[in-house]
């Protein structure tokens, strides 16, 4: 799952995609902010917008254990790392904080 949607996940789930990321699959991305599907659609580079990739505002949708992820790669600042990195471990899964000063 990918925390955030800017420049760096943006580049994370190209290569994703890609499969320049080793076995990694694209499966759930966390924005900030709600928008229409097609608006969060075109946060991904168009490589990446598949029926398989879900993308929310919803923390609960992103969080469920229907959502199969692994591992939660944070770039989405100190405030999504208190909002939600106690919640991504508490449920067993890895968390990987890349933002600076997070």
């Amino acid at each position: 799952g990918l925390l955030g949607c800017g420049a760096i996940n943006s580049k994370v789930a190209e290569m994703i995609v890609k499969k320049e990321a080793g076995p990694a699959e694209l499966v759930a991305v966390l924005v900030r902010k709600e928008r229409t599907h097609n608006e969060l659609q075109e946060l991904l580079p168009p490589e990446c917008r598949t029926e398989a990739t879900v993308v929310t505002a919803n923390a609960d949708d992103f969080f469920s254990m229907s959502s199969n992820w692994s591992l939660c790669v944070e770039a989405a600042g100190q405030p999504a790392v208190r909002l939600y990195g106690k919640r991504c471990l508490e449920i067993g899964r890895d968390l990987m904080i890349t933002s600076i000063g997070s």
